[in-house]
């Protein structure tokens, strides 16, 4: 018995077989036989993988590595957290001279600076003396 399988670059359709048996006896007459003649249908073979399948379980893969991580995230932000008692509080700059280096502003700027802060107080000292009068 002769085993027959097709090239496996074929595309999966119907074929039109005919397999022929060419032989000669002794006195050299050449002779023929068509022992099957008829269509072949080629399929694809079956797999054990959906590729649907193989893509809602991605999907669900990476959803889980995505709430597991956003869970880590949470627990080291709430354990590092969990150790402070109280949150810090910034506190600024003290109001001493020596606190703040003004050196590398020009000497005209400082004395506008200076008129300006003179003028607002006297302004609050009128406002302040007028609501008194009036009082």
């Amino acid at each position: 018995m002769y085993m027959f399988g097709p090239d496996p670059n074929l595309d999966p359709r119907e074929y039109l077989v005919a397999v022929t048996v060419f032989y000669n006896d002794l006195g050299s007459k050449n002779y023929s036989s068509t022992f099957f003649n008829g269509t072949v249908e080629l399929v694809e073979p079956s797999s054990n993988v959906d590729t649907r399948t193989f893509f809602v379980y991605c999907l669900l893969s990476a959803a889980g590595i995505l709430v597991v991580y956003v869970a880590n995230k949470a627990f080291l932000s709430f354990k590092k957290n969990a150790g402070r008692k109280s949150s810090r509080v910034e506190r600024g700059t003290s109001d001493s001279q020596e606190a703040v280096n003004n050196d590398w502003i020009p000497a005209h700027v400082k004395q506008v600076d200076q008129k300006q802060k003179e003028s607002f107080r006297k302004r609050q000292n009128q406002k302040g003396s007028d609501s008194n009068l009036s009082s």
